[in-house]
């Protein structure tokens, strides 16, 4: 399931993990950029802005599905990707918005610790937000999906070859190796929004 623009890996993940929780929904461009107009009205003068955690919880509240983020970096804004103040006042405020809406619903869940958290999750499919500085030299943040499988996990990444920014193989390797938890344990610094 591919992402079909450079800035859908949210919206492609998502549709991804909710096919795994039983969902039918299609992994249609439309499918993709209805979520991330529900998740992100932002598109700015470099192009369209990737989806915040708590938009792509929204987008899956308008969908029927209710999903709960953990914010393991709390202080992490897409804001600060950008360097025009406007752009900057425009993203915080969205991010603002999705995260109270989340609070608002209960979907908001709170961050109690690393290990803490991921024996919770273990047995669960995560979405999940990593810098892609976690597995390659980018410094760009990327959505993807995993949940365990019988030995090790399974991974889904949307950029699946696509663009010059994939997964490092040896990265997808770690989760069907060692299984979900030890590999995002290791890439912990680099995660910032968890899904389930």
């Amino acid at each position: 399931m591919a992402q079909k623009l450079p800035f859908l890996c949210g919206p492609a993940a998502l549709i991804r993990f909710l096919n795994w929780r039983g969902s039918s929904i299609s992994n249609s461009l439309r499918n993709q950029i209805d979520i991330w107009r529900t998740a992100n009205t932002i598109f700015m003068g470099q192009g369209a802005a990737g989806c915040d955690g708590a938009g792509l919880v929204r987008a899956a509240d308008r969908l029927g599905e209710t999903l709960t983020i953990v914010r393991t970096q709390p202080r992490f804004s897409f804001a600060g990707t950008v360097r025009d103040p406007l752009k900057k006042k425009v993203i915080a405020g969205v991010e603002h918005d999705n995260i109270a809406f989340a609070r608002g619903r209960g979907l908001l869940g709170r961050f109690t610790g690393w290990d803490e958290t991921m024996e919770e999750l273990k047995a669960r499919p995560l979405l999940v937000l990593c810098s892609m500085r976690a597995y390659s030299r980018s410094n760009e943040f990327h959505w993807i999906a995993c949940r365990p499988a019988r030995r090790g996990a399974e991974l889904h990444d949307p950029l699946a070859g696509q663009y010059e920014t994939g997964l490092d193989e040896r990265f997808a390797a770690s989760f069907r190796a060692e299984g979900m938890v030890p590999a995002l344990s290791r890439v912990r610094r680099h995660v910032y929004d968890i899904i389930f």
